[in-house]
């Protein structure tokens, strides 16, 4: 037996506006931290799924980038892809 996944209009709405309040909690959270160029980092989220990437300068900002989308209301799960390049610091 097949089932179907698709979601109404309605219901896709509303996911891409609680995606939207995570994505906009996490950057705003992240421009707000001394310790990290915002720039560098692309924040991705899908339903609860948190995704970093691009480039940090250390291993304590790759570190305060993840604790910051942990913090993030209604994330259960953080994918740390940032990359550290010593050579730019």
């Amino acid at each position: 037996m097949m089932m179907s996944t698709s979601f109404s209009p309605h219901i896709l709405k509303i996911i891409t506006i609680r995606n939207n309040e995570k994505l906009q909690a996490i950057d705003n959270a992240l421009l707000r931290n001394w310790a990290i160029n915002s720039h560098d980092i692309v924040v991705n989220v899908f339903g609860n799924r948190v995704t970093l990437s691009g480039r940090v300068h250390s291993m304590y900002q790759k570190d305060v980038a993840e604790r910051i989308a942990w913090n993030a209301p209604g994330v259960w799960n953080v994918h740390n892809e940032l990359l550290i390049d010593h050579a730019t610091t």
